[in-house]
């Protein structure tokens, strides 16, 4: 998989001119963006750098750059700015209450039904059809959010594991 790399990056004054654009691989391209951010220290060189390189996941790198832009609004629910956020014990008390008399399936439903299929090659070579990526991965001691790096192109494998979306 070849990416486009801006030679001067956009947030240098580079443009989408063809002269300015060059075809690198993804490991071609974090390594571009580490030598800029060695360089010239732009976060926005080391957060390519880093999320090229599979060295910080999509969610940090989403929150990384909704810290730089500087915006007042609170992040989506379930964005990783939550964590460690101090809810309020009437609040606590609500949700609580909202759960009971629930199975527990209900959770095991909505993954389920969330869920996609992939294509995951083990390190042997054998190659199997999958519902849940998650589940998966917590059943074979795997990252999930880097076997979607892998599946995204943006890492070749993961201990060994490859793996693809199907639909």
């Amino acid at each position: 998989m070849k990416h486009q790399h801006h030679i001067i990056p956009k947030h240098m004054g580079g443009t989408n001119d063809p002269s300015n654009l060059i075809e690198l691989t993804v490991e071609e391209h974090a390594e571009a963006h580490r030598v800029l951010w060695e360089k010239y220290g732009h976060k926005q060189d080391e957060l390519a750098w880093k999320g090229l390189a599979g060295i910080i996941g999509k969610e940090e790198l989403l929150h990384e750059l909704f810290v730089m832009s500087g915006k007042k609004s609170r992040p989506p629910v379930g964005h990783k700015a939550n964590l460690g956020r101090k809810w309020s014990d009437e609040y606590k008390l609500k949700m609580s209450e909202s759960l009971k008399g629930r199975p527990c399936e209900w959770k095991n439903k909505i993954s389920e039904s969330n869920s996609r299929n992939w294509l995951i090659t083990r390190p042997d070579g054998t190659k199997i059809k999958i519902k849940n990526l998650q589940q998966y991965c917590k059943e074979n001691n795997l990252d999930s959010s880097k076997m979607s790096i892998v599946a995204s192109g943006l890492r070749k494998h993961h201990k060994n594991y490859f793996c693809e979306k199907l639909g």
